[in-house]
């Protein structure tokens, strides 16, 4: 009860009613850790100096506590003493990781350099450090730093390659990632998610007979999304080479994988729309559209239907699509679209 009190009188910003709440709190409870941490975090938030009596009063009461290091943390940053923080909150980080997760995250995406300092010893080390490279991502210009030191403490950490080959391609470096990965591959096969990436590389640079090789070495030891991902590259790949049965039976695994699931299912459906518009079977490609629809109202299967059906010359088939989108998309292109073949003379729609 007290400390919800202390929770809102700081949420109020009155300071005053919450010392004398405080002041009241501790003559009743004196050895009350979360009084002392609500205490601290008073302080701190009001910015008052006060914050740093509490901050020790609560690693007193509650010395196994990451909470305390953590409200530390918190305060000698705000007072601009960086390397004094960067240690409570390893010490946070070592108590409990979980709970210091977010923090990490921030100050891994603000200075990568500080997340590393801040990192603890010991067994949860590994952990910190993949959760802090992570955060940073593998987005264009995002730096290899905290993968880089992971490499350097766990040479064998193939989360950290990987992320490197991302960066690697998301720059123009293909041929750098694609050798990355394929180490991946040769030194820690068992971690197979790498092909998939591999074989999306491959993809683009139009190595469909690789990115072939690349499916039926991998496919057994892929599961969930990563085997769906491939399958749909096989697909393709199998499309563009003209390898129709190949193509279809990739298809029908991606529609018996997905079940009842109408997510997957409608998108699978899609997949076998794309799919056949390069084997230039395009009456094929719009059924699978329409079917894709006709599970899942995603207006991106209606508006492929609808696209296809006009560069096809389905005038009645293009106008239904654009009259349902258009009701559902008021003002938008699709009304446009509706228009012009509202106004083509209905002898001339097929």
């Amino acid at each position: 009860m007290l400390v919800a009190r202390a929770e809102a009188f700081i949420q109020r910003d009155e300071q005053k009613p919450f010392s004398e709440l405080l002041a009241a709190g501790t003559m009743w409870h004196p050895a009350e850790p979360e009084l002392a941490l609500i205490g601290a975090r008073g302080y701190i938030q009001f910015g008052d100096p006060r914050a740093a009596r509490w901050v020790n009063r609560a690693m007193t009461l509650a010395p196994g506590w990451a909470a305390p290091h953590a409200l530390a943390y918190e305060w000698l940053w705000q007072l601009g003493r960086r390397s004094q923080a960067l240690l409570e909150l390893r010490r946070a980080a070592q108590l409990d990781l979980d709970s210091q997760r977010k923090t990490v995250c921030q100050l891994a995406k603000a200075n990568p350099s500080w997340a590393i300092q801040a990192a603890p010893p010991g067994k949860v080390r590994p952990d910190y450090l993949e959760h802090a490279a992570t955060c940073v991502g593998t987005q264009p210009g995002s730096p290899n730093t905290i993968d880089n030191q992971l490499l350097e403490e766990y040479p064998n950490s193939p989360t950290a390659r990987e992320r490197i080959a991302y960066r690697a391609y998301a720059k123009g470096s293909v041929e750098e990632a694609l050798q990355v990965l394929e180490d991946i591959t040769r030194t820690q096969p068992a971690f197979a998610r790498v092909r998939v990436f591999r074989a999306h590389i491959l993809s683009v640079l139009g190595r469909h007979s690789e990115v072939l090789v690349e499916a039926r070495s991998a496919m057994s030891q892929l599961v969930g999304i990563q085997r769906n991902q491939m399958l749909e590259l096989q697909a393709l790949a199998a499309a563009k080479l003209g390898n129709t049965a190949l193509a279809e039976s990739s298809l029908a695994d991606l529609h018996r994988i997905a079940g009842a699931d109408s997510v997957a299912l409608a998108e699978s459906y899609a997949t076998e729309g794309n799919i056949m518009i390069v084997l230039q079977r395009n009456a094929a490609a719009l059924r699978a559209y329409r079917e894709a629809y006709r599970i899942n109202h995603d207006l991106r299967y209606l508006k492929a239907a609808a696209g296809l059906a006009s560069s096809l010359g389905e005038k009645s088939q293009a106008l239904a699509a654009y009259l349902e989108l258009c009701r559902q998309e008021p003002g938008s292109d699709s009304c446009h679209q509706r228009d012009k073949l509202l106004s083509i003379a209905p002898d001339t729609a097929r």
